[in-house]
């Protein structure tokens, strides 16, 4: 049973390592952070294995992603990261996050500068192909506000697009 579990864990990790990590760093905006809040999730969804087996792909990917959600907002919510400086530079961001150099707007960095709930709808949307129902379920949140949230964020972002165009 422990064999099995471990295996699933296994599984789990290498599906979904790299998309956790991504939203890990998109909240905690520190790599090593990050890394640390992935690894308390996985240690959180192996506790939980046995709640999921019945569950399919896309259920178990929004329930790890729910956990590293939750995850990154206690260690924001810790005293440490109150009293840290966590602003970053796009150029502190780690290569995967960069954008490509032969784009002339730097769409991931007015991202990262969304609010938190706005990014989160994005990342959920647009990074991890998430359709409304499981990004809300997954945030916690009603469809409706899923949707003012995404479209607050889609408005900022076109805003900041034209800002850029009409000063090229």
């Amino acid at each position: 049973m422990e064999e099995t579990r471990a295996k699933e864990l296994d599984r789990l990790i290498r599906a979904y390592g790299d998309d956790l990590m991504r939203i890990s760093f998109v909240h905690l905006k520190d790599l090593h952070l990050a890394q640390d809040a992935v690894q308390d999730a996985f240690l959180k969804a192996f506790r939980k294995l046995e709640d999921i087996k019945e569950k399919d792909e896309a259920q178990k990917k929004a329930w790890l992603i729910r956990i590293t959600i939750n995850t990154c907002r206690d260690y924001r919510r810790s005293a440490w990261f109150k009293r840290v400086d966590r602003r970053i530079t796009p150029e502190e961001l780690p290569d995967r996050f960069q954008p490509d150099p032969q784009d002339d707007t730097d769409i991931l960095s007015e991202v990262m500068r969304l609010p938190l709930p706005l990014r989160q709808v994005i990342l959920l949307t647009y990074y991890q192909d998430m359709d409304a129902a499981s990004s809300a379920q997954t945030l916690g949140i009603s469809r409706a506000s899923y949707y003012r949230r995404l479209k607050k964020a889609h408005n900022i972002l076109k805003t900041n697009a034209e800002r850029w165009y009409s000063h090229a």
